[in-house]
């Protein structure tokens, strides 16, 4: 993949975390119009990046021949490539999850109150490696390590993908079965919630009514070629400062701001679709390789930086934002430094912000990278 394009993919992974740490940190929250505090929309622009990204690796390994063979041969002849793609992708995100359960439980001994009990900590794990984790969620709310369900929704679209990639060879189809996961998942939010479980949680976690988000970025993913030969034709109609500096910004502000500007219900339906097809818009424009997406001095970096940590920060955000929590309440002189009212939220941001990167940054180095390094040994397919 071109450094470039690359570049603009950290970007906006760089956004989606910013996102998400407003949406889980309330000091955070204070900073920004009300309805810019509730962005957990960019879990959805991570969604469509990952499946981007994931997609083409998939091609790497998979590529789309002129000829099916028989259903059986092509099963057979996928077994190995699939074997190492999938491989590939526990060792990049496995550990870091497994880690993220070890912290937690032996966090808990000291902290009880934020962390749960070694009961809560079993289910969560049986539940995550069980591959029902969004489900069980649902049922489950008092879940505290809930922030995994996008992960577990993450590995069912892989091995929804990697079928795909199997069953169909050439680029049309996979690219009409795609589109059919897409419009089951759109007709599978109008049946009836089971009872017993959240609606609200059901919606956002239940994995097969998330697969629309990471299928939107697999079509990106397949139609790229198409984009980039049409991509010419977009220069007189839309000057490309334009794009970079007034459309794709507003849009990345339409995603932060449209879960706190319409109605829960709403936000949940209509708005994943739009969530979605907003975000495949923003990659769709960064597979073009013209650096479109977000190239503005200072911010861009920064995006970066973020993006090529995201995983790390994902994981680090709760568990920091809870024992900083703690502390607080344990020692007053530190409560003192850092207050929590409504009057000083810049103070705790930064130092959550700044606690977050350093531990994000320790595990990215420690264990991201190293497990990284083994998986492109084992299987080297991006």
């Amino acid at each position: 993949m071109p450094a470039h394009m690359l570049r603009e993919l950290d970007r906006l992974k760089g956004i989606a975390i910013a996102m998400v740490l407003v949406s889980q940190w309330d000091c955070a929250q204070a900073l920004l119009p009300e309805v810019a505090r509730s962005s957990w929309s960019g879990i959805d622009l991570l969604f469509v990046v990952s499946g981007y990204l994931t997609t083409r690796s998939l091609l790497r390994v998979l590529p789309s021949e002129g000829s099916d063979a028989g259903l059986a041969q092509r099963l057979t002849d996928a077994r190995e490539p699939l074997g190492g793609f999938f491989l590939h992708r526990f060792l990049r995100v496995v550990p870091l999850v497994a880690l993220f359960f070890l912290v937690n439980r032996v966090v808990m001994r000291w902290f009880p109150q934020n962390f749960g009990s070694p009961e809560q900590w079993w289910r969560e794990v049986v539940a995550f490696f069980g591959g029902i984790y969004g489900y069980d969620l649902a049922f489950h709310t008092d879940f505290r390590m809930a922030i995994l369900w996008p992960i577990a929704v993450g590995a069912h679209f892989t091995l929804a993908l990697g079928l795909i990639f199997a069953i169909f060879r050439k680029p049309g189809r996979r690219l009409g079965a795609c589109l059919c996961v897409v419009l089951l998942v759109m007709a599978g939010r109008a049946l009836p919630v089971p009872n017993g479980a959240d609606a609200g949680t059901y919606a956002l976690a239940a994995s097969h009514l998330r697969l629309d988000a990471p299928m939107a970025g697999a079509i990106v993913a397949l139609v790229g070629g198409e984009l980039r030969r049409a991509a010419p034709a977009l220069g007189p109609i839309v000057p490309p400062w334009v794009m970079r500096y007034a459309v794709l910004p507003a849009v990345v502000v339409v995603i932060a701001c449209l879960p706190g500007a319409v109605p829960q219900q709403v936000a949940r339906e209509e708005g994943l679709v739009a969530l979605w097809f907003l975000s495949a818009l923003l990659v769709a424009f960064a597979s073009l390789d013209r650096g479109y997406v977000l190239p503005i001095p200072v911010l861009a970096p920064v995006l970066q930086y973020l993006g090529s940590r995201s995983l790390p920060l994902y994981l680090a955000m709760v568990p920091v934002g809870r024992l900083e929590d703690d502390l607080g309440g344990r020692w007053p002189r530190y409560r003192a430094l850092v207050p929590e009212d409504a009057h000083h939220p810049l103070v705790r941001t930064l130092v959550l912000l700044a606690t977050t990167i350093l531990v994000a940054e320790v595990v990215h180095r420690c264990v991201e990278q190293p497990f990284r390094r083994i998986a492109r040994a084992r299987s080297p397919v991006g």
